[in-house]
């Protein structure tokens, strides 16, 4: 997906702030891992990836409004999921 601003073609998933995510129960849902990362910062997008059948791989995709909140969110790495 890509969206043009001032004429200029922008690609949406610019690599800004953008975390991905695994190793998550497959049962948790995009309300719980905004739960999770909320003490991090506000996520501007969440996505599932999938492959070429749109199944979900079992990643995610996190873009947080600022560096800060990636920064925070990767200090988590190797936390156990709090998650229900």
């Amino acid at each position: 997906m890509s969206a043009t601003t001032s004429g200029k073609k922008k690609s949406f998933w610019a690599p800004k702030h953008i975390a991905f995510i695994k190793g998550l129960p497959r049962t948790a849902t995009s309300e719980e891992i905004n739960l999770y990362f909320s003490n991090c910062g506000e996520i501007r997008s969440l996505v599932k990836q999938t492959d070429q059948n749109d199944a979900w791989t079992g990643g995610w995709f996190a873009r947080f409004t600022t560096q800060e909140g990636l920064t925070n969110a990767i200090s988590l790495s190797g936390e156990n999921w709090t998650g229900n």
